[in-house]
């Protein structure tokens, strides 16, 4: 397991095991979620099992990272 937690804000931000921060604001191509949502390896895609996110859907993150990815407050924990 890599240890990557999106269910948590501080968790989202810092990564999991390596050394890729999970969400980068402001830069989707640097943040760990975005690459792996986008990448063609079986052993690192997200998520890992059922369907994959939709074109659509990845542009909404993506557009989401590189807008600053504002997290509200009460779903900071």
């Amino acid at each position: 397991t890599s240890d990557l937690r999106l269910d948590v804000r501080a968790r989202a931000f810092k990564g999991g095991e390596s050394e890729a921060k999970g969400i980068v604001a402001g830069k989707s191509v640097e943040s760990e979620i975005f690459r792996r949502v986008t990448s063609g390896d079986e052993n690192e895609v997200m998520p890992p099992k059922g369907e994959k996110l939709t074109a659509k859907e990845i542009g909404t993150l993506k557009a989401w990272i590189d807008a600053g990815a504002k997290w509200p407050d009460a779903l900071a924990n």
